[in-house]
């Protein structure tokens, strides 16, 4: 079974092959330079192959920034420590490679807190008509939206348009990279309906052992919910498991029993 772990490994191996070919590379492109007799041909090779290191080596180093954003983002659940990391990212940035990442990364960082004006401010990036997938990232932030604001129709009509990009069959080109459960999203709709027995359906669907760390505090939450839907009285206990991996975030600071 894939791992974070073994994520680590592969990551690892991957950096070791890139050294050894920028080495070879080097190493081959000095022997070039060394052997050539022409001192105008000897400065286009010293002028290209410093050009092919510099950016080989800055490609490197945001891969590394951007993966330690990442997991300071999803699996520490560290917003200040994954917003440095952006900042490092931005700042080494010079062909604008991530600029998407850049604004993918705000949607999560915005909604972890609360920060749905921000939010809102973010989704009108005109990176999110871009492609199909970058459409559902747009939907699906806007439903947790009027879920937060409890506006009905919205809500109603962004998981209908939701649903039909996971379950209504398109031309391949069009169809999205599925990055959010469906389930949990279904989960959610039902809480907001207070339907908890669908709601308790949805949640059974989830597979945990695939969510990373931030994932499974909106799936706890999610959980404590439907429990009070229930009256159950296990609400905190999902509510606690929940803060234990991030107690600062805005669903679980502000989870209240809807009792």
């Amino acid at each position: 079974m894939f791992t974070f772990r073994s994520l680590i490994l592969s990551e690892r191996m991957r950096s070791f092959m890139m050294i050894v070919i920028l080495v070879v590379f080097v190493a081959f492109g000095v022997q070039i330079i060394l052997n050539e007799s022409n001192l105008t041909t000897q400065i286009f090779y010293v002028v290209f192959l410093s050009f092919f290191t510099f950016f080989f080596v800055l490609s490197e180093v945001l891969r590394f920034m951007h993966r330690k954003m990442v997991y300071a983002l999803n699996i520490k659940v560290d917003h200040p420590k994954a917003l440095y990391w952006l900042s490092k990212v931005q700042k080494f940035d010079l062909i604008k490679e991530y600029q998407q990442t850049y604004v993918v990364f705000k949607t999560l960082y915005h909604r972890d807190l609360g920060e749905f004006d921000e939010l809102k401010k973010t989704l009108e990036h005109p990176i999110f008509q871009r492609s199909s997938s970058l459409k559902l990232i747009d939907k699906v932030n806007r439903f947790y939206i009027a879920i937060e604001e409890k506006n009905d129709e919205q809500v109603q009509s962004l998981y209908k348009d939701i649903y039909d990009a996971y379950f209504i069959k398109t031309k391949k080109s069009h169809t999205p990279r599925y990055v959010y459960d469906i389930h949990q999203i279904s989960a959610d709709y039902y809480i907001y309906k207070k339907n908890a027995s669908k709601a308790h359906d949805e949640l059974q669907q989830v597979l945990l052992d695939r969510l990373n760390p931030r994932e499974q505090t909106y799936y706890y939450v999610s959980f404590a919910k439907y429990s009070q839907l229930k009256q159950k009285g296990t609400d905190l206990v999902y509510w606690n498991k929940a803060k234990e991996i991030a107690p600062n975030v805005h669903h679980v600071v502000n989870y209240v029993k809807e009792s």
